[in-house]
Protein backbone atom coordinates (compact mmCIF):
# COMPACT_ATOMS: atom_id res chain seq x y z
CA UNK A 1 0.00 0.00 0.00
CA UNK A 2 1.18 3.19 -0.84
CA UNK A 3 1.55 5.97 1.81
CA UNK A 4 -0.15 9.14 1.08
CA UNK A 5 2.16 12.52 1.36
CA UNK A 6 0.03 14.93 2.15
CA UNK A 7 -3.90 15.16 3.10
CA UNK A 8 -3.94 18.79 1.94
CA UNK A 9 -3.69 18.17 -1.99
CA UNK A 10 -7.22 15.59 -1.93
CA UNK A 11 -9.09 17.99 0.03
CA UNK A 12 -8.25 20.66 -2.16
CA UNK A 13 -8.55 18.95 -5.75
CA UNK A 14 -11.47 19.30 -6.54
CA UNK A 15 -12.64 23.19 -5.83
CA UNK A 16 -11.66 23.92 -9.74
CA UNK A 17 -10.04 21.62 -12.55
CA UNK A 18 -7.63 23.74 -14.52
CA UNK A 19 -5.88 20.62 -15.96
CA UNK A 20 -7.67 18.31 -17.89
CA UNK A 21 -6.66 15.42 -20.30
CA UNK A 22 -3.83 16.87 -21.07
CA UNK A 23 -2.17 13.49 -22.20
CA UNK A 24 -4.84 10.50 -22.41
CA UNK A 25 -2.37 8.04 -20.55
CA UNK A 26 -0.54 10.24 -17.93
CA UNK A 27 -2.87 12.16 -16.62
CA UNK A 28 -5.00 9.84 -15.68
CA UNK A 29 -2.32 7.47 -14.09
CA UNK A 30 -1.48 10.30 -12.52
CA UNK A 31 -4.63 11.28 -11.15
CA UNK A 32 -5.38 7.64 -9.75
CA UNK A 33 -1.80 7.33 -8.61
CA UNK A 34 -2.32 10.46 -6.45
CA UNK A 35 -6.01 9.39 -5.74
CA UNK A 36 -4.45 6.22 -4.15
CA UNK A 37 -1.27 7.78 -2.59
CA UNK A 38 -3.57 9.80 -0.10
CA UNK A 39 -6.21 6.94 0.97
CA UNK A 40 -4.41 6.20 3.96
CA UNK A 41 -3.37 9.18 5.44
CA UNK A 42 -6.53 10.62 4.93
CA UNK A 43 -8.05 7.38 7.07
CA UNK A 44 -5.53 7.67 9.61
CA UNK A 45 -6.35 11.24 10.16
CA UNK A 46 -9.89 10.93 10.30
CA UNK A 47 -11.42 10.18 14.36
CA UNK A 48 -15.08 8.83 15.25
CA UNK A 49 -17.53 11.45 13.50
CA UNK A 50 -19.97 13.48 15.32
CA UNK A 51 -22.31 11.35 13.02
CA UNK A 52 -23.40 8.14 14.47
CA UNK A 53 -24.31 6.74 10.84
CA UNK A 54 -24.13 2.62 11.04
CA UNK A 55 -22.95 0.76 7.48
CA UNK A 56 -25.24 -0.68 5.53
CA UNK A 57 -24.84 -1.87 2.32
CA UNK A 58 -26.82 0.45 -0.40
CA UNK A 59 -25.52 -1.88 -2.96
CA UNK A 60 -27.61 -4.81 -1.48
CA UNK A 61 -30.65 -2.42 -1.33
CA UNK A 62 -30.31 -1.34 -4.94
CA UNK A 63 -30.25 -5.08 -5.95
CA UNK A 64 -33.72 -5.60 -4.36
CA UNK A 65 -35.01 -2.66 -6.09
CA UNK A 66 -34.03 -3.81 -9.22
CA UNK A 67 -35.42 -7.56 -8.36
CA UNK A 68 -38.43 -5.96 -7.32
CA UNK A 69 -38.97 -4.10 -10.84
CA UNK A 70 -38.06 -7.23 -12.93
CA UNK A 71 -40.51 -9.38 -11.19
CA UNK A 72 -43.43 -7.04 -12.03
CA UNK A 73 -42.17 -7.10 -15.57
CA UNK A 74 -42.57 -10.61 -15.56
CA UNK A 75 -45.52 -10.37 -14.42
CA UNK A 76 -46.80 -8.42 -17.33
CA UNK A 77 -47.50 -5.09 -14.83
CA UNK A 78 -48.01 -1.78 -16.11
CA UNK A 79 -46.76 1.05 -14.74
CA UNK A 80 -48.62 3.25 -17.56
CA UNK A 81 -51.75 1.61 -16.74
CA UNK A 82 -51.71 1.63 -13.07
CA UNK A 83 -50.62 5.62 -12.94
CA UNK A 84 -54.13 6.55 -15.64
CA UNK A 85 -56.30 3.91 -12.97
CA UNK A 86 -54.62 6.24 -10.24
CA UNK A 87 -55.33 9.93 -11.64
CA UNK A 88 -58.84 10.73 -12.69
CA UNK A 89 -58.84 13.95 -11.57
CA UNK A 90 -59.55 16.81 -14.15
CA UNK A 91 -57.18 19.10 -15.04
CA UNK A 92 -56.62 22.24 -11.93
CA UNK A 93 -53.97 24.68 -13.28
CA UNK A 94 -53.97 25.57 -9.30
CA UNK A 95 -51.86 22.46 -8.12
CA UNK A 96 -49.24 19.79 -9.43
CA UNK A 97 -51.04 16.74 -10.47
CA UNK A 98 -50.36 14.16 -12.96
CA UNK A 99 -53.57 15.82 -15.07
CA UNK A 100 -51.41 18.68 -15.77
CA UNK A 101 -49.05 16.66 -17.86
CA UNK A 102 -49.06 14.77 -21.25
CA UNK A 103 -47.18 11.68 -20.76
CA UNK A 104 -44.85 11.10 -23.56
CA UNK A 105 -42.28 7.89 -24.12
CA UNK A 106 -40.45 6.13 -21.77
CA UNK A 107 -37.09 6.83 -21.23
CA UNK A 108 -35.48 4.95 -18.71
CA UNK A 109 -35.24 3.17 -15.49
CA UNK A 110 -34.38 5.06 -12.42
CA UNK A 111 -32.83 3.68 -8.69
CA UNK A 112 -36.46 3.99 -7.57
CA UNK A 113 -38.97 3.73 -10.72
CA UNK A 114 -39.19 4.57 -14.28
CA UNK A 115 -38.33 8.13 -16.16
CA UNK A 116 -40.79 9.33 -18.89
CA UNK A 117 -41.12 12.72 -21.19
CA UNK A 118 -43.91 14.91 -20.34
CA UNK A 119 -45.69 18.04 -21.36
CA UNK A 120 -46.92 20.35 -19.02
CA UNK A 121 -50.42 20.79 -20.74
CA UNK A 122 -50.77 24.94 -20.40
CA UNK A 123 -46.98 25.85 -21.03
CA UNK A 124 -46.16 23.17 -23.04
CA UNK A 125 -43.18 23.10 -20.98
CA UNK A 126 -40.83 19.45 -21.39
CA UNK A 127 -39.78 17.56 -18.54
CA UNK A 128 -38.21 14.31 -17.54
CA UNK A 129 -40.77 12.67 -15.01
CA UNK A 130 -39.17 10.63 -13.00
CA UNK A 131 -42.04 7.94 -11.40
CA UNK A 132 -41.14 6.34 -8.20
CA UNK A 133 -43.14 3.73 -6.14
CA UNK A 134 -43.93 4.21 -2.74
CA UNK A 135 -43.96 0.12 -2.58
CA UNK A 136 -40.57 0.21 -3.90
CA UNK A 137 -39.40 2.60 -1.38
CA UNK A 138 -41.29 1.38 1.71
CA UNK A 139 -39.81 -2.66 0.93
CA UNK A 140 -36.28 -1.63 0.83
CA UNK A 141 -36.07 1.20 3.04
CA UNK A 142 -35.07 3.87 0.76
CA UNK A 143 -37.65 6.52 1.71
CA UNK A 144 -34.73 8.50 3.50
CA UNK A 145 -33.21 7.90 0.54
CA UNK A 146 -35.77 10.08 -1.48
CA UNK A 147 -36.23 12.32 0.84
CA UNK A 148 -33.04 13.28 0.92
CA UNK A 149 -32.37 13.50 -2.94
CA UNK A 150 -34.94 15.98 -3.28
CA UNK A 151 -33.46 18.34 -0.61
CA UNK A 152 -30.25 18.42 -2.55
CA UNK A 153 -31.93 18.80 -5.74
CA UNK A 154 -33.88 21.78 -4.26
CA UNK A 155 -30.53 23.45 -2.88
CA UNK A 156 -28.38 22.57 -5.97
CA UNK A 157 -28.38 25.54 -8.80
CA UNK A 158 -25.22 25.17 -11.01
CA UNK A 159 -24.94 24.78 -14.62
CA UNK A 160 -23.89 21.56 -14.62
CA UNK A 161 -26.03 19.98 -12.63
CA UNK A 162 -29.73 18.61 -13.72
CA UNK A 163 -32.47 21.27 -12.89
CA UNK A 164 -35.01 20.29 -10.85
CA UNK A 165 -38.33 21.40 -10.64
CA UNK A 166 -40.59 20.30 -8.31
CA UNK A 167 -42.04 17.33 -6.44
CA UNK A 168 -46.17 15.99 -5.97
CA UNK A 169 -47.48 12.54 -5.12
CA UNK A 170 -50.21 10.22 -5.04
CA UNK A 171 -51.78 7.48 -3.12
CA UNK A 172 -49.14 5.20 -4.70
CA UNK A 173 -46.69 7.24 -5.98
CA UNK A 174 -44.41 10.12 -5.87
CA UNK A 175 -43.27 12.10 -8.88
CA UNK A 176 -40.00 14.35 -9.38
CA UNK A 177 -39.94 17.05 -12.43
CA UNK A 178 -36.54 17.38 -13.83
CA UNK A 179 -34.61 18.88 -16.22
CA UNK A 180 -34.90 16.37 -19.84
CA UNK A 181 -31.44 15.87 -21.63
CA UNK A 182 -32.69 15.59 -25.12
CA UNK A 183 -29.13 13.63 -25.82
CA UNK A 184 -29.66 11.12 -22.92
CA UNK A 185 -26.63 9.82 -20.84
CA UNK A 186 -23.29 9.61 -20.98
CA UNK A 187 -23.29 6.04 -21.02
CA UNK A 188 -25.52 5.98 -24.42
CA UNK A 189 -23.09 8.78 -26.02
CA UNK A 190 -20.14 6.24 -25.14
CA UNK A 191 -21.51 3.44 -26.89
CA UNK A 192 -21.70 5.27 -30.03
CA UNK A 193 -18.21 5.93 -30.08
CA UNK A 194 -15.37 4.21 -31.78
CA UNK A 195 -14.30 1.55 -29.24
CA UNK A 196 -16.34 3.41 -27.24
CA UNK A 197 -13.61 5.91 -26.40
CA UNK A 198 -13.39 9.79 -26.66
CA UNK A 199 -11.15 12.03 -28.22
CA UNK A 200 -8.66 13.42 -25.64
CA UNK A 201 -10.72 16.65 -26.64
CA UNK A 202 -13.98 15.75 -26.35
CA UNK A 203 -12.73 13.59 -22.75
CA UNK A 204 -10.97 16.76 -21.24
CA UNK A 205 -14.27 18.93 -22.01
CA UNK A 206 -16.82 16.33 -19.83
CA UNK A 207 -14.20 16.25 -17.13
CA UNK A 208 -14.23 20.09 -17.05
CA UNK A 209 -17.92 20.44 -16.60
CA UNK A 210 -18.23 17.27 -14.26
CA UNK A 211 -15.27 18.67 -12.06
CA UNK A 212 -16.39 21.86 -11.65
CA UNK A 213 -20.21 21.02 -10.71
CA UNK A 214 -18.57 18.39 -8.11
CA UNK A 215 -16.28 21.25 -6.93
CA UNK A 216 -19.30 23.64 -6.28
CA UNK A 217 -21.49 20.30 -4.38
CA UNK A 218 -18.48 20.04 -1.82
CA UNK A 219 -18.53 23.71 -1.28
CA UNK A 220 -22.38 23.15 -0.23
CA UNK A 221 -20.97 20.01 1.63
CA UNK A 222 -22.58 17.57 -0.66
CA UNK A 223 -20.99 14.44 -1.69
CA UNK A 224 -22.33 12.74 -4.81
CA UNK A 225 -21.08 9.11 -3.94
CA UNK A 226 -22.42 7.64 -7.45
CA UNK A 227 -20.49 9.59 -10.51
CA UNK A 228 -20.74 7.38 -13.34
CA UNK A 229 -21.53 7.76 -16.63
CA UNK A 230 -25.03 6.78 -16.66
CA UNK A 231 -25.81 9.62 -13.88
CA UNK A 232 -23.89 12.16 -16.21
CA UNK A 233 -26.82 13.42 -18.85
CA UNK A 234 -25.88 15.16 -22.31
CA UNK A 235 -27.10 18.21 -23.77
CA UNK A 236 -26.67 20.42 -27.13
CA UNK A 237 -23.71 21.86 -27.49
CA UNK A 238 -21.65 19.82 -25.46
CA UNK A 239 -22.66 20.64 -21.90
CA UNK A 240 -22.94 17.83 -19.55
CA UNK A 241 -24.61 17.51 -16.05
CA UNK A 242 -25.03 15.36 -13.27
CA UNK A 243 -28.05 13.51 -12.38
CA UNK A 244 -29.52 10.94 -9.93
CA UNK A 245 -28.73 12.16 -6.33
CA UNK A 246 -30.45 8.88 -4.66
CA UNK A 247 -26.76 7.67 -3.07
CA UNK A 248 -26.24 11.77 -2.24
CA UNK A 249 -26.01 13.73 1.45
CA UNK A 250 -25.84 16.52 2.36
CA UNK A 251 -23.52 15.94 5.52
CA UNK A 252 -22.04 19.12 7.51
CA UNK A 253 -19.82 16.97 9.16
CA UNK A 254 -18.94 15.65 5.89
CA UNK A 255 -17.74 11.79 7.17
CA UNK A 256 -19.70 9.33 5.89
CA UNK A 257 -19.42 5.14 6.81
CA UNK A 258 -21.93 3.86 4.30
CA UNK A 259 -21.30 1.54 1.24
CA UNK A 260 -23.22 3.23 -1.91
CA UNK A 261 -22.48 3.78 -5.46
CA UNK A 262 -21.53 1.09 -8.21
CA UNK A 263 -18.68 -1.31 -7.49
CA UNK A 264 -16.47 -0.13 -10.26
CA UNK A 265 -16.20 3.12 -8.90
CA UNK A 266 -15.87 2.92 -5.41
CA UNK A 267 -12.67 4.28 -3.67
CA UNK A 268 -10.43 1.65 -1.09
CA UNK A 269 -12.52 3.59 1.79
CA UNK A 270 -16.24 2.69 1.12
CA UNK A 271 -15.64 -0.90 0.09
CA UNK A 272 -13.63 -1.43 3.56
CA UNK A 273 -16.12 0.45 4.89
CA UNK A 274 -14.82 3.30 6.55
CA UNK A 275 -15.31 6.63 7.09
CA UNK A 276 -14.88 9.04 3.97
CA UNK A 277 -15.65 12.16 3.27
CA UNK A 278 -15.59 14.30 -0.11
CA UNK A 279 -12.38 12.66 -1.44
CA UNK A 280 -14.58 10.00 -2.38
CA UNK A 281 -15.89 11.89 -5.71
CA UNK A 282 -11.95 12.72 -6.25
CA UNK A 283 -11.63 9.04 -6.61
CA UNK A 284 -14.12 8.49 -9.07
CA UNK A 285 -13.17 11.32 -11.60
CA UNK A 286 -9.86 9.90 -12.08
CA UNK A 287 -12.14 6.20 -12.53
CA UNK A 288 -14.06 8.16 -15.21
CA UNK A 289 -11.48 9.77 -17.07
CA UNK A 290 -9.88 6.55 -17.11
CA UNK A 291 -13.01 5.05 -18.83
CA UNK A 292 -13.38 8.02 -21.45
CA UNK A 293 -10.32 7.44 -23.01
CA UNK A 294 -9.99 3.77 -22.67
CA UNK A 295 -13.08 2.53 -23.27
CA UNK A 296 -13.59 0.47 -19.85
CA UNK A 297 -13.67 1.28 -16.39
CA UNK A 298 -10.04 0.50 -14.78
CA UNK A 299 -10.82 -2.36 -12.25
CA UNK A 300 -13.32 -4.60 -13.86
CA UNK A 301 -14.05 -8.21 -13.19
CA UNK A 302 -16.97 -10.65 -13.22
CA UNK A 303 -16.37 -11.62 -9.58
CA UNK A 304 -17.00 -8.38 -6.76
CA UNK A 305 -14.22 -10.26 -4.74
CA UNK A 306 -12.02 -9.43 -7.99
CA UNK A 307 -13.00 -5.72 -8.46
CA UNK A 308 -12.41 -4.81 -4.81
CA UNK A 309 -9.02 -6.86 -4.75
CA UNK A 310 -8.40 -5.01 -7.59
CA UNK A 311 -9.16 -1.56 -6.44
CA UNK A 312 -7.31 -2.05 -2.89
CA UNK A 313 -4.38 -3.08 -4.29
CA UNK A 314 -4.40 -0.86 -7.78
CA UNK A 315 -4.58 -3.56 -10.39
CA UNK A 316 -5.55 -2.19 -13.77
CA UNK A 317 -3.59 -1.88 -16.59
CA UNK A 318 -3.82 0.03 -20.25
CA UNK A 319 -4.63 -1.69 -23.20
CA UNK A 320 -1.58 -3.40 -25.24
CA UNK A 321 -2.04 -0.58 -27.96
CA UNK A 322 -1.52 2.00 -25.69
CA UNK A 323 2.55 2.43 -24.94
CA UNK A 324 2.29 5.46 -22.16
CA UNK A 325 2.29 3.07 -19.27
CA UNK A 326 5.87 2.26 -20.80
CA UNK A 327 7.11 5.78 -20.94
CA UNK A 328 5.63 7.02 -17.76
CA UNK A 329 8.58 6.15 -16.12
CA UNK A 330 10.52 8.80 -17.37
CA UNK A 331 8.45 11.42 -16.64
CA UNK A 332 8.12 13.75 -13.07
CA UNK A 333 5.43 15.53 -12.35
CA UNK A 334 4.40 18.28 -9.87
CA UNK A 335 1.05 19.31 -8.83
CA UNK A 336 0.87 22.87 -7.40
CA UNK A 337 -2.31 24.11 -5.07
CA UNK A 338 -3.47 26.99 -3.90
CA UNK A 339 -3.94 27.95 -0.33
CA UNK A 340 -6.99 25.85 0.98
CA UNK A 341 -7.37 28.03 3.53
CA UNK A 342 -8.96 31.30 1.53
CA UNK A 343 -12.24 29.67 0.91
CA UNK A 344 -13.30 32.57 -2.21
CA UNK A 345 -9.61 31.53 -3.94
CA UNK A 346 -10.59 28.33 -6.89
CA UNK A 347 -7.90 26.04 -6.45
CA UNK A 348 -6.14 25.48 -9.87
CA UNK A 349 -4.16 22.08 -10.47
CA UNK A 350 -0.79 22.17 -12.61
CA UNK A 351 0.72 19.03 -13.70
CA UNK A 352 4.21 19.73 -15.02
CA UNK A 353 5.52 16.64 -17.19
CA UNK A 354 9.27 17.48 -17.33
CA UNK A 355 9.82 15.32 -20.39
CA UNK A 356 12.31 16.43 -22.91
CA UNK A 357 11.74 20.01 -21.88
CA UNK A 358 8.31 20.44 -22.59
CA UNK A 359 5.41 21.36 -20.48
CA UNK A 360 2.43 19.98 -21.84
CA UNK A 361 -1.10 22.68 -22.22
CA UNK A 362 -3.84 22.69 -19.86
CA UNK A 363 -7.33 23.17 -19.41
CA UNK A 364 -7.96 26.92 -18.89
CA UNK A 365 -11.36 28.78 -18.23
CA UNK A 366 -12.50 32.32 -18.41
CA UNK A 367 -13.29 32.40 -14.66
CA UNK A 368 -16.29 35.94 -14.48
CA UNK A 369 -16.81 38.64 -16.86
CA UNK A 370 -17.50 42.00 -15.84
CA UNK A 371 -18.79 45.06 -17.43
CA UNK A 372 -18.35 48.25 -15.26
CA UNK A 373 -19.19 52.19 -16.39
CA UNK A 374 -16.14 54.58 -15.00
CA UNK A 375 -18.56 55.17 -11.87
CA UNK A 376 -18.01 51.69 -10.85
CA UNK A 377 -21.57 50.60 -11.41
CA UNK A 378 -21.94 46.72 -12.87
CA UNK A 379 -23.86 46.80 -16.13
CA UNK A 380 -23.20 43.00 -16.62
CA UNK A 381 -21.25 40.36 -14.73
CA UNK A 382 -21.46 36.60 -15.62
CA UNK A 383 -19.92 34.15 -13.18
CA UNK A 384 -18.36 30.75 -14.42
CA UNK A 385 -17.09 30.20 -11.14
CA UNK A 386 -19.13 30.05 -7.36
CA UNK A 387 -18.60 32.80 -5.41
CA UNK A 388 -21.36 34.13 -3.02
CA UNK A 389 -23.07 36.95 -3.02
CA UNK A 390 -20.55 39.00 -0.65
CA UNK A 391 -17.67 37.80 -2.87
CA UNK A 392 -18.91 39.23 -5.99
CA UNK A 393 -19.82 42.72 -4.65
CA UNK A 394 -15.66 42.46 -3.33
CA UNK A 395 -14.37 41.62 -6.39
CA UNK A 396 -16.46 43.64 -8.23
CA UNK A 397 -15.22 46.66 -5.79
CA UNK A 398 -11.70 45.64 -6.88
CA UNK A 399 -11.33 45.10 -10.22
CA UNK A 400 -13.11 48.39 -10.83
CA UNK A 401 -10.62 49.86 -8.41
CA UNK A 402 -7.38 48.27 -10.53
CA UNK A 403 -8.83 49.62 -13.95
CA UNK A 404 -10.38 52.69 -14.08
CA UNK A 405 -7.19 54.26 -12.62
CA UNK A 406 -4.85 52.56 -14.85
CA UNK A 407 -2.85 54.72 -17.59
CA UNK A 408 -3.56 54.05 -20.91
CA UNK A 409 -0.14 53.69 -22.04
CA UNK A 410 -0.18 50.72 -19.54
CA UNK A 411 -0.72 47.12 -20.77
CA UNK A 412 -4.37 45.86 -20.79
CA UNK A 413 -3.92 42.94 -18.40
CA UNK A 414 -2.54 42.70 -14.69
CA UNK A 415 -2.40 40.54 -12.17
CA UNK A 416 -5.50 39.84 -9.85
CA UNK A 417 -5.94 37.47 -6.55
CA UNK A 418 -2.99 34.46 -8.30
CA UNK A 419 -5.38 34.93 -12.20
CA UNK A 420 -5.01 37.76 -14.49
CA UNK A 421 -7.57 40.72 -15.08
CA UNK A 422 -7.77 41.50 -19.10
CA UNK A 423 -9.83 44.61 -20.09
CA UNK A 424 -10.25 46.91 -22.69
CA UNK A 425 -12.53 49.84 -22.37
CA UNK A 426 -15.32 50.65 -25.39
CA UNK A 427 -18.05 53.26 -25.45
CA UNK A 428 -17.33 54.69 -21.81
CA UNK A 429 -17.88 51.02 -20.59
CA UNK A 430 -14.80 48.50 -19.08
CA UNK A 431 -14.82 45.22 -20.31
CA UNK A 432 -12.96 42.69 -17.56
CA UNK A 433 -12.11 38.92 -17.73
CA UNK A 434 -10.67 37.53 -15.28
CA UNK A 435 -8.33 34.16 -16.52
CA UNK A 436 -5.41 31.81 -15.79
CA UNK A 437 -2.25 33.69 -15.35
CA UNK A 438 -0.67 31.10 -18.31
CA UNK A 439 -3.52 32.03 -20.47
CA UNK A 440 -3.22 34.15 -23.77
CA UNK A 441 -3.85 37.70 -23.60
CA UNK A 442 -4.16 38.39 -26.97
CA UNK A 443 -6.84 35.77 -27.41
CA UNK A 444 -8.54 37.11 -24.84
CA UNK A 445 -8.61 40.77 -26.34
CA UNK A 446 -10.15 39.00 -29.49
CA UNK A 447 -12.63 37.96 -27.36
CA UNK A 448 -13.72 41.64 -25.76
CA UNK A 449 -13.57 43.14 -29.39
CA UNK A 450 -15.63 40.45 -30.94
CA UNK A 451 -18.16 40.50 -28.19
CA UNK A 452 -17.82 44.63 -28.55
CA UNK A 453 -18.60 44.43 -32.55
CA UNK A 454 -21.56 41.93 -32.03
CA UNK A 455 -22.99 44.34 -29.88
CA UNK A 456 -22.30 46.95 -32.57
CA UNK A 457 -24.15 45.06 -35.50
CA UNK A 458 -26.84 44.17 -33.29
CA UNK A 459 -27.84 47.64 -31.77
CA UNK A 460 -26.14 49.94 -34.05
CA UNK A 461 -23.34 51.49 -32.24
CA UNK A 462 -24.09 50.28 -28.99
CA UNK A 463 -23.99 52.45 -25.66
CA UNK A 464 -24.40 51.84 -22.00
CA UNK A 465 -27.85 52.35 -22.32
CA UNK A 466 -28.70 49.88 -25.12
CA UNK A 467 -27.17 47.39 -22.05
CA UNK A 468 -29.34 48.68 -19.75
CA UNK A 469 -32.18 48.64 -21.23
CA UNK A 470 -31.52 45.61 -23.13
CA UNK A 471 -29.50 43.55 -20.75
CA UNK A 472 -31.08 40.05 -21.28
CA UNK A 473 -30.43 40.56 -25.35
CA UNK A 474 -26.54 41.42 -23.87
CA UNK A 475 -26.83 38.02 -21.65
CA UNK A 476 -28.14 36.11 -24.32
CA UNK A 477 -25.16 37.26 -26.32
CA UNK A 478 -22.51 36.09 -24.31
CA UNK A 479 -24.19 32.76 -23.07
CA UNK A 480 -23.67 31.87 -27.34
CA UNK A 481 -19.86 33.00 -27.61
CA UNK A 482 -19.18 31.30 -23.85
CA UNK A 483 -20.30 28.24 -22.20
CA UNK A 484 -19.21 27.15 -19.13
CA UNK A 485 -16.07 29.70 -19.07
CA UNK A 486 -15.22 27.77 -22.35
CA UNK A 487 -15.17 29.81 -25.51
CA UNK A 488 -17.30 28.28 -28.11
CA UNK A 489 -18.63 30.84 -30.46
CA UNK A 490 -16.79 33.43 -32.86
CA UNK A 491 -19.09 33.74 -35.81
CA UNK A 492 -20.63 36.84 -35.26
CA UNK A 493 -23.23 35.78 -38.03
CA UNK A 494 -23.90 32.72 -36.08
CA UNK A 495 -24.29 34.70 -32.52
CA UNK A 496 -26.26 37.14 -33.81
CA UNK A 497 -28.50 34.61 -35.87
CA UNK A 498 -29.13 32.31 -32.66
CA UNK A 499 -30.13 35.45 -30.65
CA UNK A 500 -32.59 36.66 -32.92
CA UNK A 501 -33.99 32.90 -33.27
CA UNK A 502 -34.36 33.26 -29.45
CA UNK A 503 -36.16 36.98 -29.86
CA UNK A 504 -38.33 35.31 -32.41
CA UNK A 505 -39.42 32.24 -29.35
CA UNK A 506 -40.14 35.23 -26.95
Amino acid sequence: MVKWQTSKMAGSILNSLSVLILNQYIFIILLLYFMWQNANFVLSNITNSQENTKGFDCLEKKRLVEEFIEEETRNNYSEEEDMNKEETKEFDPSEWSLSRFEMGRYLGNGKFGHVYLARERESKFIVALKVISKRQLNLCQLTDSLTREVEILSHLRHPNIIGFYGFFQTQKRVYLMLEWAPLGDLYGLMKKQTNRRFSEEMASKIIQQITMAIGYMHQMNVIHRDLKPENILCFHNNIFKIADFGWSVHTPSNRRKTLCGTLDYLCPEMINYQFHDNRVDVWTIGVLAYELVVGRPPFESHNEQDIKKEIMNLIFQFPNCMIATRDLQSYKYQIILGSQNDFNLQINIYIFINYNGTILKYYSQIRFILLQNRQGKTRLSKWYVYYDDAEKVKLQNEVHRLIVCRDTKHTNFLEFRNYKIIYKRYAGLFFALCVDVSDNELTMLELIHLYVEVLDKYFGNVCELDIVFNFNKAYSIFDEMIVGGEIIETSKQVIINAVKNIELLD
